[in-house]
């Protein structure tokens, strides 16, 4: 899954792997990301993401 930002013409990127959807969550196992005008790099650990109404 990626989400993707922008902002003032520069764009900002996440990249989430291996991810599962369980009712109304969803588990990543790691991500990679490209911040505008800040870098980028991978993250490993494991990203939990829940549904709020």
């Amino acid at each position: 899954m990626t989400l993707s930002k922008s902002q003032s013409g520069n764009n900002s990127r996440w990249q989430y792997n291996r991810v599962l959807v369980l009712g109304k969550k969803m588990y990543a196992g790691s991500f990679t990301y490209q911040i505008a005008n800040a870098g980028q790099g991978i993250d490993r650990k494991n990203t939990t993401f829940e549904q709020l109404r």
